[in-house]
């Protein structure tokens, strides 16, 4: 890994990059963009590293991201030691990966270290496996204590469960009788 050069600078706004193939609709934004929304940006100077494929254009929810974020850097022209770099010359300070080991993921510039601090949160619910993050954010339901020889992270734990609900959206319907006291049997889904 190479040495950083951004010097240390009291009361300078940290650089916060979130790299995602999810700015988009997707299940991420339900959680993310209250967080991004919220952000005080006296502190903090926020950058999108968003990866489309070549098929998917921004939608509505990119669009939002964007008006959200102070850079939005579309990062699919990029191969990964560009995006490093990129990461690198802009002197991200915390670089948020939310992809894990998910379809669209940038790891590979994640194992280059292109930020002093590194975490992984939301896009995959397992360690990483790369030595280059820092932190996994997680929370005690998703990495419950006894579990953190599992993470090559360090677990940083919210002090409540993790889940963001958003009251500007209340779409999630009222709620009713249990289906399987009405079906008389337990129906089960899976999200793989």
């Amino acid at each position: 890994w190479k040495p950083f050069t951004q010097p240390k600078v009291p009361q300078k706004k940290l650089k916060i990059g979130y790299v995602s193939p999810d700015f988009r609709n997707h299940s991420m934004m339900n959680f993310l963009l209250p967080i991004i929304t919220h952000h005080d940006r006296q502190q903090f100077e926020i950058f999108a590293f968003a990866e489309f494929s070549k098929e998917e254009s921004e939608d509505k929810i990119s669009l939002e991201y964007k008006s959200l974020v102070d850079h939005w850097i579309r990062t699919d022209p990029m191969n990964d030691d560009q995006l490093a770099e990129k990461i690198r010359e802009l002197e991200i300070d915390i670089l948020v990966d939310l992809a894990g080991h998910t379809c669209g993921n940038r790891l590979k510039v994640f194992a280059q270290k292109p930020a002093p601090v590194s975490l992984t949160w939301l896009g995959f619910g397992y360690t990483t496996g790369l030595s280059a993050i820092d932190y996994f954010l997680t929370d005690e339901v998703m990495a419950p204590k006894g579990s953190e020889h599992l993470f090559s992270e360090e677990l940083w734990k919210l002090g409540i469960h993790s889940k963001v609900w958003d009251p500007r959206k209340n779409n999630m319907g009222n709620v009713n009788t249990l289906p399987a006291l009405r079906n008389g049997f337990i129906t089960f889904g899976t999200l793989t």
